[in-house]
């Protein structure tokens, strides 16, 4: 997912919420499309975690290495800081964290 795409989903839902800009003042679309793209570039950051932050055992992890080059680590991260050296990881976040949430 690009900025853009968060920035289309924000208006998206900006409209669904408010209705079309020119029936608004546009202050109040822009401050929900802030809020939107903010708040989802706040959850994809914050499940990562420092490379020098071990994973837990038994736990699936995705690694982001220089280049942005992504690896799936575990589920044993035995010689946690061998891996980082080798791969050149940068941060990490659990497998779990990253799959969408299913409200059944």
């Amino acid at each position: 997912m690009t900025r853009e795409d968060i920035k289309k989903e924000a208006l998206d839902f900006s409209k669904r919420k408010y209705g079309e800009e020119y029936q608004y003042p546009m202050a109040k679309t822009q401050a929900c499309c802030w809020g939107f793209v903010n708040g989802a570039e706040w959850r994809i950051n914050s499940v990562y975690h420092k490379a020098s932050e071990e994973p837990e055992s038994g736990e699936m992890a995705l690694a982001i290495c220089e280049g942005n080059n992504p690896v799936i680590c575990g589920p044993y991260h035995y010689d946690w800081e061998t891996t980082v050296e080798n791969f050149n990881i940068i941060k990490w976040a659990y497998v779990k964290d990253l799959t969408p949430i299913k409200e059944e």
